[in-house]
């Protein structure tokens, strides 16, 4: 069985910084794809506003 050295040896700060870089990148991956989500979500919503104003032929308050 190899031995796993990443267990054995302290991380350089090359791995460090890397990990890092790799948590960021993950973070704003998850970020950008919240944001389309929010996009998403409004944009139904104004369409299902449409919908129903113009089912129940309602005028949009201002």
């Amino acid at each position: 069985m190899p031995i796993n050295l990443c267990l054995i040896m302290e991380p350089t700060p090359v791995i460090t910084i890397l990990s890092q870089w790799f948590v960021l990148e993950n973070h704003l991956r998850k970020k950008e794809r919240a944001e389309e989500f929010d996009a998403n979500v409004e944009q139904t919503d104004r369409l299902i506003d449409e919908i129903v104003y113009e089912l129940y032929r309602l005028i949009e308050e201002v």
